[in-house]
């Protein structure tokens, strides 16, 4: 019975805790579930799903909408695509910005550690992006990717038919969330 105690208090500070970084980065749009860790650099209008977590070190540019139970490892980065650079006779500096669309990220997606993200692109859901891997096409779902550009490396799962079944078991929420959040669903 103590150790269960224990456990609940240890994931009542986490939530406290999260809870004061999303007021401290004013995230009002990310989920309450979520947890960010220090040191890092999120546009305010970042959005979130339940149960995600943002390791720290992350550089996260306007416009990303992410979906649920997505984990970012240490230093990943969403940004680029934003300067026009064609303007004959004009610098770079000077030639402003281009508008750059929403960056889409889907439900239960792994981006790993120093991993770039290229705004304006979309990661399908239960896809995962490997360590360093600059992302500059869409990924699509159940997918594995990775490299310099990033390239398809393999399915996620066995099958479409495994893949669609985990698709379908989280839709709704994850079941066994009660485990992590402390409620029963």
């Amino acid at each position: 019975m103590q150790l269960l105690q224990v456990e609940m208090m240890r994931l009542l500070i986490r939530k406290i805790i999260g809870r004061l970084r999303l007021i401290k980065y004013g995230l009002s749009k990310v989920h309450n579930t979520c947890y960010l860790a220090a040191g890092s650099k999120i546009s305010k209008d970042f959005v979130m799903g339940e149960c995600g977590f943002v390791n720290s070190g992350a550089l996260i540019y306007p416009r990303v909408l992410v979906g649920r139970y997505v984990m970012f490892a240490k230093n990943v980065s969403i940004i680029g695509g934003d300067h026009a650079f064609r303007s004959v006779g004009v610098p770079i500096i000077f030639s402003g910005r281009e508008e750059v669309a929403d960056t889409h990220i889907g439900d239960d997606v792994w981006i790993g550690q120093n991993s770039i993200i290229m705004r304006g692109i979309k990661i399908g859901d239960a896809s995962i992006v490997a360590a360093g891997s600059v992302v500059t096409k869409d990924v699509p779902a159940g997918q594995v990717w990775g490299g310099v550009p990033a390239k398809f490396i393999q399915n996620r799962f066995n099958s479409d038919a495994d893949l669609a079944s985990h698709l379908d078991s989280i839709k709704d929420g994850y079941r066994g969330i009660h485990q992590f959040t402390g409620k029963v669903t």
